[in-house]
């Protein structure tokens, strides 16, 4: 039995936009100062190998500034095997977005975590939201 390949059309052209790219990679992207947006992809190989062996897709959330990784200082998602993207609230952490990673991998059944892929919030978005924060919010209303 063939399985039918899904895809996206770009509208104007018409062209085919590939559901997967086939390489590890992940993004994190601001979508305000509270929540981050993200989304991944993986290499047919690397999702053989997480349903061959029941494996679970994992990120890995933590500030960079927090060298020392113990529990308190990352969170751990588990979206599915399917899922490719994810939002993540970071109002109930101590995170913040001013250098927020996150980490794509997966975890064995002994709860291993190996990474595949990782991702940076950087400095910008940090340095932009204390200039929001700054403001005051009568300088919106006219």
């Amino acid at each position: 039995m063939q399985v039918a390949k899904r895809h996206h059309f770009i509208l104007t052209t018409g062209e085919v936009l590939p559901l997967s790219y086939n390489e590890n990679k992940l993004t994190l992207l601001p979508k305000d100062p509270e929540i981050v947006f993200l989304f991944w992809d993986y290499s047919e190989t690397t999702l053989s190998k997480i349903f061959l062996n029941n494996f679970l897709v994992t990120i890995r959330i933590f500030n960079d500034c927090n060298k020392n990784l113990d529990k308190t200082n990352y969170r751990f998602i588990y979206p599915g095997n399917i899922a490719r993207d994810w939002y993540f609230n970071l109002k109930d952490t101590s995170f913040t977005m001013h250098n927020l990673s996150a980490e794509l991998g997966y975890s064995d059944q002994d709860e291993h975590f190996f990474m595949l892929a990782k991702a940076h919030c950087g400095k910008i978005f940090g340095k932009l939201k204390e200039k929001i924060d700054s403001l005051s919010s009568n300088q919106f209303l006219s």
